[in-house]
């Protein structure tokens, strides 16, 4: 031992250790370090393993039921001044008998393990030992797992060997970020320089949240304009609104308390789910509960407790000694997270209908890749037409914290939200009070005059109503043309039972406070940028245009927009000249080989680092095949919903994935035995080969299944292989039945959309199931013109015979019918093109023709044309 460290030495033991942990024994150094502490006490947290203790359960019920006879049931005073009374209560009673059971455990542990030597070092029988030493084992063991469960807790990471197949445990615990929440240094703008010392960071940090969250003044000729363009049709109808203004019951509050997370963090009163559960369920307090969550909604009165919040910071990308680059999560009172999770769940039955389909976050049967998608046909459409249409990725700079409350009340208003649900949900984010936790210390209290709470159940849905009215004024604008939907293709027919028309132009695309628009010329930037300028004004948003990127759809370089772009102070560039592809929603805007071959290369070394980090953790196979499904390849899974990659590359990633998986295993076990179920001896690890095609069938099951979808996003991918396609099509189905109709439609080395889907459909599916199960039946369109006819593929129209193998049926899978027959009008009748204009009018498969037309006139082997 140094002599550094001698001198700040204390004391040592050895300890036995939980035999499922280790074999060894444990060595404890105790030392007295001269270190400052950095950080405060912060916040207390109830331990949540209290609740397992029977003992602990009673006594609470009993300090419940006494408190109810002796103070509740006679007090006069409000349901909420009582319900804040009984949290207080409860937090009393959990402290008291923490401290107790802590202290009861260290003596109790120490005691158990001075017993153990004793027993080691004691010249006892073998068969007294035998009997005696493993009890005392098993007390300490259940007493360091109970110290463990604490650590964790703390740690916010869940224990490894009991559970490595818990996906929500091996993110935390997995995961090489451990999120750095505290801050050293901050830059004082009142001063011009860095700050480091607690009061300066505390006044600092309360300066600049004070001054985020005071409201600026709205203009209000703005909001009426913004107002102006939510139609007089689009409103809750009464049934919602008498839906969302229902009392609570006790089973729908316990309902939601008993589905919130077991660890989800608590807030100022450390009161976590578990604990509120105990006093619902206590039958005295039942009256109580209703009149506090009823109260809530229909009168507006809230306990004091609920309008309270501290608020955590947590890092984002940039420089970290400014506050803009750390993301305010508000920590909410569990029981305000109650209310606020009933209402939320009630909203989010009701607001679809108020929400355009460009807005995709947080909504029932909307996706986060519906956009991704999206954006990836309007790029594959640009490259075809060689248009200079350009997209807007705009940043909105803290778009959550800045939404004024007067813009809110008008937004709800003019959906009709009933009025006592608008004044609940103001009167409980607005008001208020919160304090910033700084390295453990909190500041002074700073009141909330605007903003959303991040962290609150309900702010998403009602931050997707906030920026509605923005969506709405972009695409109901007849100045903004945008990007103009699939043209049909020369070849398509005249009449088709689905296509393009059906479709307006494709403006703007939002996921939360991201925005994607798109601009035809110039003109609809300057138009856009009114809009924007409007929302702002009346919301009190603000657009951050030195990060808001530009770039071409196409791909192709468009220098005549650039001082357009630049008049309106955006800067940022990107087309298909930039080394790396622009990234939306976590999908790649790739517009060139050389930008995909980046995002590809990036995404196998992240894969890569991800396995090497995780096969120096001491993981099971069967916790690495969980750890690599729902974490390391998270990202691959992401993208493969949009974005193709190639065989090849997904081989890498296999190859990848098993050596992660063998790591110091002997005997190696094959790539295809990992894979298998664990029922039938594998590990369920997913093949991304088969999982890329797997992935797409979201987008296939309404493309084939339904005859008129709904979804934006389908009808915008019919229309686009109905464009694409360089035969006529009648119904954009027939494609997947007939691959002769895939003409121009499939690129081996540079596979657009459709020649995914009709990959992943060709292993998905079986087409006479899919024939079978059309709701409109291939064979019975509205009317089938002879061009038409004409235009199938042969192998389509023949009701072939049993003794023709498939093979030689798909033979026929390359020639139409006209390159075989014309079409006799007088007549109405098909007639072999050789028997009028002889053997040199077959240009397209001509012997495949010739052996067809004798298979035909002798009928041994062929039942004739379909009907």
């Amino acid at each position: 031992m140094s002599l550094d460290l001698a001198i700040n030495y204390v004391d040592a033991d050895v300890e036995f250790l939980n035999p499922h942990w280790t074999d060894h024994a444990l060595l404890t150094l105790v030392f007295k370090p001269d270190l400052p502490t950095l950080s405060g006490p912060g916040l207390w947290r109830a331990n949540p393993t209290y609740v397992t203790h029977r003992n602990f359960r009673n006594k609470l019920a009993q300090m419940l039921t006494k408190l109810y006879d002796q103070e509740i049931h006679l007090s006069c005073s409000s349901p909420q001044i009582l319900w804040d009374m009984v949290k207080l209560r409860v937090k009393q009673f959990i402290r008291g008998y923490g401290r107790k059971h802590v202290d009861w455990r260290k003596q109790q542990l120490a005691a158990l393990q001075r017993k153990r030597q004793r027993l080691l070092q004691s010249s006892l029988p073998t068969s007294f030992l035998t009997t005696h030493l493993p009890r005392v084992e098993q007390q300490i063991q259940v007493l360091q797992e109970e110290t463990t469960k604490i650590a964790i807790l703390k740690a916010e990471r869940t224990w490894r060997e009991h559970g490595e197949t818990d996906a929500g445990y091996l993110k935390k615990s997995a995961t090489a970020r451990q999120a750095q929440r505290s801050i050293p240094m901050l830059w004082n703008p009142r001063t011009g320089n860095h700050c480091s010392n607690r009061e300066q960071l505390l006044d600092v940090v309360h300066d600049f949240y004070a001054n985020l969250f005071s409201t600026e003044p709205i203009c209000s000729n703005s909001l009426d304009r913004m107002m102006s363009h939510i139609p007089s049709d689009c409103r809750l109808d009464e049934a919602d609104t008498d839906f969302l203004t229902l009392p609570f019951d006790l089973q729908e509050i316990s309902a939601h308390s008993s589905r919130a997370p077991k660890s989800s963090s608590p807030g100022p009163d450390g009161l976590s789910y578990v604990f509120l559960n105990l006093i619902f369920h206590h039958k005295k307090y039942s009256d109580l509960v209703l009149n506090v969550y009823n109260d809530a909604l229909s009168k507006n009165l809230f306990p004091s407790s609920w309008l309270e919040t501290s608020v955590c910071l947590l890092p984002k990308k940039g420089d970290l000694t400014s506050l803009k680059n750390w993301r305010p999560i508000t920590l909410i009172n569990c029981d305000a997270k109650i209310y606020t999770r009933m209402l939320n769940a009630r909203l989010v039955s009701v607001i679809s209908p108020l929400i355009t389909p460009h807005q995709s976050g947080f909504m029932k049967e909307r996706f986060i890749a519906d956009n991704g998608l999206l954006a990836q046909i309007a790029c594959e459409q640009a490259s075809v037409r060689q248009s200079d249409e350009v997209g807007l990725l705009c940043d909105q700079e803290k778009a959550y914290d800045r939404v004024h409350p007067t813009y809110l009340r008008a937004v709800l208003h003019r959906f009709q939200f009933p009025a006592v649900f608008v004044d609940s949900i103001l009167g409980l984010f607005y008001g208020t009070s919160m304090r910033v936790n700084v390295n453990g210390y909190l500041t002074r209290p700073i009141s909330l005059g605007r903003g959303l709470r991040q962290g609150d159940p309900i702010s998403p849905l009602l931050f997707n109503l906030v920026l509605e009215p923005l969506i709405k004024s972009i695409i109901y604008s007849n100045r903004i043309q945008g990007f103009s939907p699939p043209s049909l293709s020369p070849h398509s027919s005249a009449s088709p039972v689905f296509g393009p028309s059906s479709l307006q132009s494709l403006k703007v695309l939002a996921y939360a406070d991201d925005l994607l628009i798109y601009l035809k010329n110039a003109e609809d930037l300057a138009e856009v940028q009114q809009l924007i300028q409007c929302y702002n004004q009346a919301s009190n948003a603000k657009m951050n245009y030195d990060k808001t990127v530009a770039f071409s759809v196409s791909g192709r370089p468009h220098p005549h927009w650039l001082p357009a772009l630049q008049e309106h102070g955006i800067t940022k560039w990107h087309d298909r000249n930039d080394s790396e592809p622009l990234i939306y929603l976590g999908y790649p805007l790739a517009t060139s080989s050389a930008q995909k071959k980046v995002f590809q290369d990036r995404l196998i070394t992240k894969i890569k680092n991800a396995c090497d980090i995780h096969k120096q953790r001491l993981l099971s196979v069967r916790g690495r095949a969980t750890v690599l499904n729902v974490l390391i390849l998270s990202t691959l899974w992401h993208a493969l919903r949009v974005s193709w990659f190639p065989q090849r590359l997904l081989g890498t990633i296999g190859s990848i994935c098993r050596e992660f998986l063998m790591f110091r295993v002997f005997p190696p076990v094959s790539f295809d035995v990992l894979q298998l179920p664990l029922k039938q001896g594998g590990l369920g690890v997913l093949n991304p080969a088969i999982q890329q095609l797997a992935l797409q069938f979201r987008w296939l099951t309404p493309l084939i299944h339904e005859s008129n979808p709904t979804s934006l996003t389908v009808r915008w991918i019919g229309a686009h292989m109905e464009s694409m396609s360089t035969l006529p099509l009648l119904d954009r189905r027939l494609p997947f039945i007939f691959p002769a109709l895939r003409r121009g439609l499939l690129h081996e080395y540079r596979p657009g959309l459709c020649s995914i889907l009709y990959r992943a459909f060709d292993s998905l599916f079986d087409r006479a199931t899919v024939s079978k199960n059309l709701n409109v039946p291939l064979d019975q369109p509205p009317q089938l013109t002879s061009d038409f006819c004409l235009s199938l593929p042969l192998s389509a129209t023949v009701s072939w015979s049993a003794q023709i193998k498939p093979s030689v049926q798909h033979s026929f899978d390359t020639v139409l019918v006209k390159n075989a027959f014309f079409f006799d009008p007088v007549l109405q009748c098909l007639i072999p093109l050789s028997s009028s204009q002889g053997h040199s009018s077959l240009i397209i498969g001509k012997y495949r023709i010739l052996k067809l037309l004798r298979w035909i006139q002798s009928g041994e082997c062929f039942g004739g044309l379909a009907n």
